[in-house]
Parts: C-alpha cells; structure tokens; sequence
C-alpha cells in the first residue's frame, strides 16, 4: 500500500510491526517480498515481522509455503521458509533501544510525526526478562566489513575517496598531492587513493610525493616498506630525516630528550606535519591526510599534527575497514610489485613509531574489538553497561577484560572530542561519521558516559 496501516502505527509509537499474511506462493515472489519487508522496516525506522500461512492451508489453486522474515531498520535479521506440512517457527533479535535511538536521530521520522493520526488500541503485557540471553544470531564481530559482494564494496568505498579528493584538488588547483608515509596502513591507502586521484585527473604520477620522515626511533621495516611503496607506485620519492630537527626542537624547549613522554612522541608528530605543509606550499600542492575513523574516535592523533590535513582521505573508515581497502587496492588496481608491499604492510604490526617498540594494540587493545564499539555506540546508542555485556558475548571476553575495553574506549571518546571538532574536509563512506559537520555534533566539553 502507499501507506501502510504499519507505517502508521510505527508512527504512534509502535517499534515492532508484525504482519500475519496469507501470502500465496508463485515464481519470482520471495525476492518481492524480501524487498517489500526490508523495505518496510528502513521506512519505519522499526522492526518488520511477516509470518505466512504455512502448507497445510494450502487449497485447491493456491499453495503456501510459511514465509517468515525479521528485519529491522532496513536489514533482514532471519528469514525462513518451509513446504513442510508440520508447523515451523522462526527466532530473530530486535534491538528496540537501537530503533529508539535511530528515531531520535532521524529528522526525516521526526517531520513525519503526529502528521498521520490514527486510532490505536493499547494493551498492556510484560515479558519475562532472563539473567542469561542466547542471541538466536550473534551479532557481527566485524560490522564495517562486507560479506558478500566484496569487489563491488571496494569498488564503491574508492570512488568516493577518490572522487572527493579528485574534486578537492581540481577546486583549489592543486597541482601535486603531499602524501607522508610511514610504511604503515593509513598512510599506504592515502596513497593509494592519491595516486589514483591523480590518475583521474589526468596528472603524472611523479605529482604525487610520498614523503618519509624518519626519527630516532624509527625502524628500517617501516621506513623500507614506504620507500618500496612509493617506487612501485611509480610516485615521487623526497626523504626528509628530522632526528636533528626533533632534538633542537627539545633543546628549545627545554626538555629532557632520555625521557620517552608525550612531549617526545608530539614534538615529532607536529614536525612532520609542519614539513609535509611546507613542502605543499613549495611544490603547491595539497597534503592528503591519512588518519582514519577508529584513530579519531579514540583520540590516537596528535592534536594540529596528524590530525590536521588539507584533506583528509581515511577519516570514514574505520580501520578494519582500511585494512580490507589496502588488501584489495593492491590484487585489484596496481602491479604485484605493490601487492608485495602491501602484504608487508598487511603482516606488520601498527604502530605510530613515536617510541621503541611502539605497538599501537599494546595500548588501546585490538581494533576488532573496538570497531565493534564504535559500531554499537554511534550506530545503535549503546551506553557502557551494554557495550561491555556485548563484547563479552561476542569476542568471549571475561568481565574485567570488558570493561576495561569499555572504561578505555568510552573516556578516550569523550576526552577527544576537541581533536574532532577542528576535523578537516573529509569524506563520508559509511552511515556514521565523526565529523563534527556530519553525524556526531558533540561539544568538546560532554560528560563521560562510561556509566
């Protein structure tokens, strides 16, 4: 129907609409009516149950199967169905605080409210609430990830990185694109993506300058890794060691340089900054930035140092997410000399290389795990309490384990949210986004919500 009477009662308030459906088999009628419930539920922003009628009613002319779907906010949950004349059941999870939160963020629900009066009958019930909950699916552990359709997934996720930097970069007459690189996963999909911008806009490969900025600390694997990646990119190598650069910076500050701190680490992160702009007002070019989505929401960034670009390619994808977008870069666009580097930039551990041995897991633990959290908090609103009970469920993690995950992410998100708020243009891949222009428009001063 053009309206539904679900669509309707959703808006008075119903989250859960279940459609109980005489709905007759022929050739070609469950592809229209998965599309029909999906559809269903994305538009009430709500959880859309069908149940058929099942084979023992079948009759004379007209035969039915049992179909039965859950879907909820536009994504099928479970489907079956079943010619068997014995009755069959279906089991699904509803998140009904997820479609609380979505209704509340979604503009388009809220401009629709009290618009479609209705008579509606309320009836009162409880369900019994159980100490141990066994999910008929689990949830997934890697939501950013495809699971079907991967090329086409890649294909869509490049052209919009390459098409807004392709754009950004015709617009201000950009001619080179400034890429640091690391040797390291953010920094080689930056320049991926750079490249093939320039590709599009008809410009040399040599345009785009892969810049390596190696300290003290910084290891021979990595720095050999970016080189290699550069020369097989056929891109522009320029080095620019600034170990010198880092311990007159300490000097002048009157800092003690045995001292491994935080002072130590940012010193070096806003002098490669300051180099990689300075070398795109010479060459006038713009600097690419590689930080991606799980770094920012975590605060792993140096504030006005990696966090700060002329654009910044990474910023929606989270970083399971980039590690899927290097794998297929490399098998897909560009030559096994470049697949070569990638699967060691793939095998080798991530790290910021600000300190010996740095490995960034050791401090905020496995990016798996908090990809799924960023998931759950910015697509569902899941606060603490569940975002733990959730992890432990889905990763097998013991309690303290999880909520130490749980206290970690939570005060890392709040506390940095002043590194987002001076975000520079970036563009939006995925439904959620931690751009302060986009789907997360937080003051930088919010309460922690680890409660």
């Amino acid at each position: 129907a053009p309206l539904s009477p679900g669509n309707l009662l959703s808006l008075q308030g119903a989250a859960v609409i279940f459609n109980l459906s005489a709905s007759n088999e022929y050739l070609g009628k469950v592809p229209r009516r998965r599309r029909i419930v999906i559809e269903q539920s994305r538009r009430n922003i709500g959880a859309y149950v069908f149940c058929g009628a099942g084979a023992c009613e079948s009759t004379s002319e007209t035969v039915y199967n049992a179909p039965m779907l859950i879907a909820q906010n536009g994504v099928l949950l479970a489907e079956r169905e079943s010619f068997s004349l014995n009755t069959s059941m279906l089991l699904g999870d509803i998140d009904l605080q997820s479609i609380a939160y979505v209704r509340r963020q979604s503009s388009s629900y809220r401009d629709s409210l009290h618009k479609f009066a209705m008579t509606t009958r309320t009836v009162s019930f409880t369900l019994p609430e159980h100490d141990t909950y066994a999910f008929a699916a689990l949830p997934d552990p890697t939501p950013f990830l495809p699971k079907r359709d991967e090329e086409d997934m890649f294909s869509r996720i490049s052209a919009i990185q390459e098409t807004g930097l392709a754009r950004r970069m015709r617009h201000i007459g950009s001619k080179t694109a400034i890429v640091g690189v690391s040797g390291g996963l953010d920094s080689t999909l930056a320049l991926f993506v750079a490249v093939r911008a320039a590709d599009a806009l008809g410009m040399k490969r040599r345009d785009v300058i892969g810049v390596t900025l190696p300290a003290s600390v910084t290891g021979e694997a990595s720095l050999g890794r970016a080189r290699r990646l550069v020369e097989a990119l056929g891109a522009r190598l320029v080095e620019a060691d600034i170990g010198d650069h880092v311990d007159d910076h300490l000097d002048l500050i009157g800092h003690d340089k045995k001292r491994g701190d935080t002072t130590y680490e940012n010193v070096q992160a806003r002098l490669r900054t300051n180099i990689l702009m300075n070398i795109a007002n010479m060459e006038r070019g713009l600097v690419v930035g590689t930080g991606d989505m799980s770094e920012l929401a975590l605060g792993w960034c140096t504030y006005n140092a990696d966090q700060m670009s002329m654009y910044g390619v990474n910023a929606g994808l989270p970083k399971t997410l980039v590690r899927f977008m290097v794998e297929k870069y490399a098998k897909i666009r560009f030559t096994e000399a470049v697949v070569d580097v990638a699967n060691a930039v793939l095998a080798a551990p991530i790290s910021p290389e600000l300190l010996e041995n740095q490995v960034t897991e050791d401090t905020l633990g496995s990016f798996e795990v908090n990809d799924f959290i960023l998931a759950r908090v910015l697509r569902d609103g899941d606060d603490a309490t569940r975002v733990a009970w959730l992890i432990s469920v889905v990763f097998g993690l013991d309690d303290k384990t999880a909520h130490t995950y749980t206290r970690r992410f939570f005060e890392r998100f709040m506390n940095s949210q002043f590194k987002r708020q001076t975000l520079p243009d970036c563009p939006k891949v995925l439904d959620i986004s931690v751009s302060p222009r986009g789907n997360l428009k937080l003051p930088s001063d919010i309460d922690n919500m680890n409660r």
